[in-house]
């Protein structure tokens, strides 16, 4: 038995043998279902079976690499998902044993997050106005991607100016929201090696800004189920 997940991103909606038991020689089939909830498309989706041993061997499979698109709200159309089938055949075993196999599912998959934020600029004396009057001009998330991995931007708002240029800091949070564990390379290290694994990469594109105290591309550290952050200096 494996639990299937729920969130955004690629989750394992079904996943079960056709037989509860099988005699050596037999044939069993794995039948899965998986299907993209996120609002990313999903690339390089690669499942595989685990914890069989070496009492079954597989005999083929449906799905090898592979996509999936996103719902898509303008046309109501539900998140596209994929039944994949995986044959394989006992084989045999010494007389009155019985073994229990406990499979799993896994999945790997590309899949990218993003965090579009607006930051209001103002010249001092207008700040002062704005707060005399009891205003607040907040800085406002744009949009956010539902994917395993959130995004988060953190800045004081709205920003007054001093002299011809302004800097200000912002946070930058990135929370593992999924079940899965992430890595930076799905198509190379991930599957081939240990490296990249609880890694991403982190791209920063402050349009009109000038970045400090950290790169566009940015190497984060994140464990399954917790968060991390930075914290990068703009200038504009």
């Amino acid at each position: 038995c494996t639990t299937l997940e729920t969130g955004d991103g690629v989750m394992i909606k079904e996943f079960s043998p056709d037989l509860s038991q099988a005699f050596p020689g037999e044939r069993v089939t794995f039948l899965a279902v998986i299907k993209n909830t996120g609002s990313v498309t999903a690339d390089n989706i690669f499942p595989e079976l685990l914890g069989l041993g070496n009492s079954i061997f597989p005999t083929e499979s449906t799905c090898s690499v592979f996509s999936l698109l996103p719902p898509n709200e303008q046309f109501s159309t539900d998140g596209e998902q994929k039944l994949c089938t995986f044959n394989y055949i006992t084989t045999n075993v010494p007389r009155d044993i019985s073994l229990d196999l406990e499979p799993e599912l896994r999945v790997q998959y590309s899949y990218s997050s993003h965090a579009i934020k607006t930051i209001h600029i103002l010249p001092r004396q207008q700040r002062r106005l704005l707060e005399d009057s009891g205003g607040m001009l907040a800085s406002e998330t744009v949009s956010t991607s539902r994917s395993p991995v959130r995004l988060s931007i953190e800045t004081e708002a709205p920003i007054k100016t001093i002299g011809p240029s302004v800097t200000f800091t912002v946070r930058i949070n990135v929370e593992n929201t999924g079940s899965g564990i992430v890595c930076t390379d799905i198509t190379r290290n991930c599957r081939e090696s240990n490296e990249g694994w609880n890694m991403l990469v982190l791209s920063i594109a402050p349009e009109g800004f000038e970045l400090s105290d950290c790169g566009n591309e940015v190497p984060l550290t994140l464990f399954r189920g917790q968060t991390n952050s930075i914290t990068c200096r703009l200038t504009v």
